[in-house]
């Protein structure tokens, strides 16, 4: 008679996961989602740039379609005046002529809300935003100004500047 043996295998290899392996897999996973909060933390942050250079953006584009309303010899629009026999570039005019068509006016009057409370120009006002703007009379040519419009938006290290240059035509 013959017997069929069944062989059977015993391993000391179990099925399941060690604790050591739980461990192990729990410290990557944290080190994956510390390394995604970091990139959340950064996008917030450069987010909230953007939205600075945006508000300042705006208000600049507004503060230029003001002075392009303005009559051509309005004070607001007075500048230093471009020598197209004796200047060879604007850059050389503007360094020629510094603070000359600068206008920086007190934050106590320059239009804004500076301190965000919903008031213009109050007394005392303080906040983070600045203006100014620089004219040249006849440049690039005859009867134009160039207006450069700046907008200082925050403080310290978070502080970012817009500047947007426009023209304006003497239209008789």
């Amino acid at each position: 008679m013959r017997f069929n043996r069944i062989k059977t295998f015993r391993t000391s290899h179990s099925n399941g996961f060690t604790l050591i392996e739980v461990l192990i897999a729990i410290g990557i996973l944290s080190i994956g989602i510390l390394g995604i909060a970091t990139l959340q933390i950064t996008s917030m942050r450069g987010n909230q740039t953007a939205g600075r250079v945006t508000a300042a953006s705006v208000f600049a584009m507004d503060r230029i379609e003001q002075f392009m309303g303005l009559p051509y010899e309005d004070d607001l629009l007075t500048g230093s005046v471009y020598d197209h026999t004796a200047d060879v570039s604007l850059a050389g005019h503007l360094t020629a002529n510094p603070g000359t068509g600068l206008h920086q006016p007190a934050i106590s009057s320059d239009g804004v809300d500076n301190n965000g409370n919903g008031q213009i120009d109050e007394a005392g006002e303080s906040g983070d935003i600045g203006i100014e703007w620089r004219v040249v009379d006849d440049y690039p040519i005859m009867d134009t100004k160039w207006i450069q419009m700046t907008i200082i938006k925050g403080t310290g290290g978070a502080q970012k500047r817009v500047s947007i240059v426009s023209y304006k035509m003497n239209i008789f």
